[in-house]
């Protein structure tokens, strides 16, 4: 290793070549490397949707999600099954089992299965699987709305899914765009409507009507002419235009009379139904999510959006056409981004001003480098490897931020102290460099050892964790390139700072030849200081002793976990509900108030407003009394205080609004859907049970003063009408089931005749009543159907109508029905979700099993989520702890040097207590153990750094004081390079801690952990360390003697 050392420091054109190499293909990656929100992993959920128009929930159910589930329940790799039967669909939810190796495959085996599962025939189109990627997502929403049309005429919506369409095929020119989902869109089709009266007078049915128009609807090749051009010659009958409808004869004579369709029927531009009104800013209009392509990067997507949009926007700039973008995922990444630059800046500021103070302006300037040389190396590297660069990969970066010059400091810190004593530059710097060789490479690997547990987390915070590791690994890796090889040669030049003289060479130019640094008066105080508490050394062990048992009590007594405790507001959702008997329009009615209170802060701290009528919060739903508003904060303006007080303002504000039975707001949280704290699932056979669990369980959560808002999560109970056939009846008066069944289904979701292709939309042409026919239902059954022989017989003869209670969704976890109720923590109060979670199982639910031992209760969303991620803390903590006991013991060849040094792990870890409660953080979350995870093994680099010094210069000490005189002149030879490192580190990371540069949520309590912890970590390796090796040379001595 000599050799090569030798090699770096004398050959300084390699060097350079090497760092020039390295900047250029940094460059060159970070041109070229995909930029995401989040890592390339494909997420454990597989959805299928099904369509059955006009069915009841409980007929979805039956005929669709029931054969569905049974058909996939015995596969090995599906860990949950959950459904949604609504009125006209079914959404069955696959949560597949953690880290498959071709998760391709199974969806493959998945879709072959749906293939073997009788669906009726109703059923027009095959379920529809989807399993996403993150590479391939929605990263923008376009909303596009009139401003002078509060709501849309049917002209107006044609014309805007008209400049809809247009926007949508400028976006898909490019290749940086995937596809275009829709939303709030209304697909248009021709309704065929027949006029009972006329039907009745010229003596026709539906069948004849529906055999008619497939009849005459044709399109076929002939064939081709012989002739010089060889024509193709085609029938062409199509029937796309309501036009084409009117001259169509269904029934005619010789004497030349004959019934067209526009004598009983009509035909009509119209739209599907729908049971949402979708409002944007106060204005019904349209939304299309935009999904760029997997080799695309989210930040290029994006700007390619809005450059497209801009350009549109200003064709029809004369016009009341406003276009609007939401939900832009580039957000998160843009703002990290900066706060890397900024917190970079800030760091390599505060990192020259600290070096140039300790060591001199020539050390600082070349330390320094390595930070621009390390995220150069991470950036090839990374791109080499597939990586992106996104939010975790961006905090990684940000992790290790303040590690970057901890291996330089060490390398500069011992080739300076040679230097000052004397020795040439080149040998200065290949002794100096090779001294501390091995302490660094444990100290590297100890660093990257304490994050690699991230990659074996369980729960759905896995896919997010594991990229954290190898970038930390190779941006530390790129550190230590520099620090070893790069860094001795620069220091090794032979030039002069500007207004100083070049030292003399040789030995007799020792350190006291030259001026005195002024870190000499410290470290003559840190000798003494060691030398004379080593006469105290019980006391000093009692005292950290007294420390940790103190620390670990706090922590028992009050301190706490929740997942993600200070996640910064960046959606809020205005949930409510109105009476049941009002329709869409009327709801509407009632939340133009709330749009009201919103709309004069769009633009200034709000990014838009969506209000949805016909929606829960996070699904779609049929009642039109629900409605959900939307609010898009702008996070760039706004600050944690200003976003609290929206959320206080918003909350009195909805106080005050009248006409809702409920009406609550919720914030956006990760992992949960609904944005409750609590999510508990009630499973039961019977309904009956179901129900009475639910309301004892809604009282006694009322009865807990720590919960709020609490609520079941209900789908409201609709009337409908069972129809029972008269079979008797149908019999006698010759009416098939089929000729019912159609003529029913005509007045209500009516019958798809064909579907043909438009400008790339499909258009489908449907045989439906006039809405009046369907008003009531005796209106219905005075439809009349045709029997065998063509005679006209009102459906009321052969059918009968039983009016029902029904619910408007079935929900199933694991073919088992289930009841939701949502409930929120009370503001202000300091139990976690966890903590209550534990407090109904160990109470609430054995009293309501008392007396209803059939139901069992389970949790979802933030719950199930910090269990599935808690549940491994204990496992990574022993994890980490052997990997660093192991590399530890291979570098000293010792078994109990890894212990002395790793006892610095725990009063570190009880410092992070001390610090969150003087913070006033009694809530730990997530980020905050993934800190102490690495915090684990960067704090006891400072301790190998000390020992290996110990090690090598400890000479037989023949008394207590002459062991206690060596253990304190041979500790102060690392207590620049301890306090520097530790300096250094700090400066890197408060930034981020504190939001000096930007805050961000998710790594604030990240770095209070790292920085803290690091600041008590060199108490402990400056202290403690000489106290615990005294006792160690002594028992060592001892058995020698």
């Amino acid at each position: 290793m000599t050799r090569i050392l030798h090699l770096f420091a004398t050959r300084h054109l390699l060097s350079n070549l090497i760092v020039a190499l390295v900047t250029a293909g940094g460059l060159f990656a970070w041109h070229d490397i995909r930029k995401e929100e989040l890592p390339d992993f494909t997420f454990d959920m597989v959805s299928i949707s099904t369509a059955l128009p006009g069915a009841a929930p409980a007929e979805v159910e039956q005929s669709i999600t029931l054969p569905m589930e049974h058909e996939l329940a015995d596969l090995e790799y599906i860990r949950r099954i959950m459904s949604s039967s609504k009125r006209g669909s079914s959404i069955i939810t696959l949560e597949l089992q953690r880290g498959l190796a071709s998760p391709e495959v199974v969806v493959s085996e998945i879709r072959n299965r749906l293939q073997s599962v009788r669906l009726p025939t109703e059923v027009e189109d095959p379920p529809v699987v989807r399993h996403r990627k993150t590479s391939q997502k929605a990263v923008i929403d376009v909303a596009l709305y009139f401003n002078d049309q509060p709501l849309l005429d049917l002209q107006q919506r044609r014309e805007l899914q008209q400049v809809m369409r247009q926007l949508e095929n400028r976006l898909l020119q490019h290749s940086e765009i995937s596809q275009i989902e829709r939303d709030a869109w209304l697909a248009e089709e021709i309704q065929i409507r027949p006029r009972m009266g006329d039907l009745l007078r010229y003596q026709l049915n539906l069948r004849e009507l529906r055999e008619g128009i497939l009849e005459h609807h044709t399109t076929l090749p002939l064939g081709v002419m012989e002739s010089r051009q060889h024509e193709q010659v085609r029938l062409d009958g199509r029937l796309e235009t309501p036009a084409a409808f009117a001259d169509i004869p269904l029934r005619s004579a010789f004497t030349g009379e004959a019934v067209h369709l526009s004598d009983v029927a009509s035909a009509h531009w119209a739209f599907a139904d729908s049971h949402t009104l979708v409002r944007i800013n106060g204005h019904e209009g349209v939304i299309f999510n935009v999904v760029k392509s997997s080799q695309t990067g989210i930040l290029d997507a994006v700007d390619l959006v809005k450059r497209e949009v801009a350009a549109f926007q200003k064709i029809h700039q004369p016009n009341s056409l406003r276009i609007a973008l939401l939900d832009d995922e580039s957000w998160s990444v843009r703002n990290r981004l900066d706060l890397i630059a900024s917190n970079a800046l800030i760091g390599f500021a505060l990192i020259i001003i600290v070096l140039t103070v300790f060591l001199n302006p020539k050390a600082a300037l070349w330390v320094t480098m390595g930070i621009p040389f390390s995220f150069f190396f991470v950036l090839t590297t990374a791109w080499l490897l597939d990586y992106t660069v996104n939010n975790l990969t961006l905090a990684a970066v940000i992790i290790a931020m303040g590690m970057l010059v901890d291996d330089a400091i060490v390398v500069s810190e011992n080739i300076s102290r040679k230097l000052r004593a004397g020795q040439d530059p080149v040998t200065a710097a290949v002794e100096g460099t090779r001294e501390v060789l091995t302490p660094i490479l444990a100290s590297v690997a100890t660093t990257i050892a304490a994050f690699l547990p991230l990659m074996a987390f369980e729960g759905r915070l896995a896919l997010l964790t594991t990229t954290i590791p190898p970038i930390v690994a190779l941006i530390l890796t790129g550190s230590l390139i520099e620090s070893l090889i790069i860094l001795p040669g620069h220091l090794s030049l032979q030039w002069r700072w500007p207004g100083t003289r070049r030292l003399p060479e040789g030995p007799d130019h020792s350190r006291s030849a030259m001026a005195a640094h002024w870190f000499d008066a410290i470290e003559k105080i840190y000798v003494a200081f060691i030398f004379r508490l080593l006469h105290y050394r019980i006391w000093i062990l009692l005292g950290f002793a007294l420390f940790c048992l103190t620390g670990f009590f706090l922590y028992r007594s009050l301190m706490s976990f929740a997942l993600f405790p200070r996640e910064q507001v960046a959606t809020m959702f205005v949930i409510g509900e109105a009476d049941s008997s009002l329709d869409r329009y009327q709801t509407l009615a009632l939340t133009k108030p709330i749009e009201a209170f919103f709309l004069p802060r769009v633009g200034r701290e709000l990014i838009g407003l969506r209000t949805t009528v016909g929606y829960r919060r996070y699904r779609p739903s049929d009642e039109e009394n629900v409605v959900s508003v939307r609010i898009e904060l702008d996070e760039g303006r706004l600050s944690g205080s200003d976003t609290n007080q929206i959320v206080a303002d918003t909350r009195a504000f909805l106080k005050t609004v009248p006409g809702f039975k409920k009406l609550r707001l919720s914030t956006q949280m990760f992992g949960s859907d609904t944005g409750s704290a609590l999510e508990i699932l009630i499973l039961a056979e019977q309904d009956g049970d179901r129900q009475k669990a639910a309301a004892l369980l809604l009282q006694s959560l009322r009865e807990l003063p720590d919960i709020g808002y609490v609520e079941i999560d209900e789908p409201a109970s609709k009337m409908e009408y069972r129809i029972i056939p008269r079979r008797d009846m149908m019999e006698r008066l010759q009416i098939s089931p089929a000729e019912v069944e159609m003529t029913m289904r005509s007045a209500l979701a009516g019958v798809l005749l064909y579907r043909f292709y438009a400008e790339r939309e499909e258009i489908a042409v449907r045989l439906r009543f006039d809405p009046a026919m369907r008003a009531g239902i005796d209106s219905l059954l005075a439809i009349p159907a045709a029997n065998r022989n063509n005679f006209q017989v009102s459906l009321h003869h052969v059918v009968a109508a039983r009016r029902e209670t029904a619910v408007s969704e079935i929900q199933r976890l694991n073919q088992q029905r289930i009841l939701r109720i949502n409930a929120d923590i009370k503001s202000g109060s300091s139990v976690t979700p966890l903590a209550m979670a534990r407090r109904l199982e160990s109470t609430v639910f054995p009293a309501v099993n008392a007396a209803l031992p059939a139901v069992h209760f389970d949790f979802d969303g933030e719950v199930k989520n910090a269990r599935e991620s808690s549940s491994f803390f204990q496992t990574a903590v022993i994890f980490v702890i052997l990997l660093i006991f192991t590399i530890l013991a291979v570098q000293f060849n010792s078994l109990t040097r890894p212990l002395v040094i790793m006892i610095a792990i725990v009063p570190a870890w009880m410092a992070i207590v001390f610090v969150f409660l003087a913070h006033g953080i009694p809530v730990y979350g997530f980020f905050a153990v993934v800190g102490a995870l690495g915090l684990s093994g960067i704090v006891v680099n400072g301790a190998i750094l000390l020992l290996d010094r110990i090690d090598r210069a400890m000479v037989p000490a023949d008394s207590k004081e002459h062991l206690f005189e060596q253990i304190a002149h041979l500790s102060v030879k690392r207590l620049q390079a301890v306090f520097l490192t530790t300096l250094t580190t700090v400066a890197g990371l408060l930034p981020t801690a504190y939001g000096l540069a930007g805050y961000d949520s998710m790594l604030a309590e990240m770095m209070l952990v790292l920085s803290w912890g690091l600041i008590f970590a060199m108490s402990v390796t400056l202290v403690l360390i000489p106290v615990i090796i005294s006792y160690e040379y002594q028992l060592r001595y001892r058995i020698k003697s």
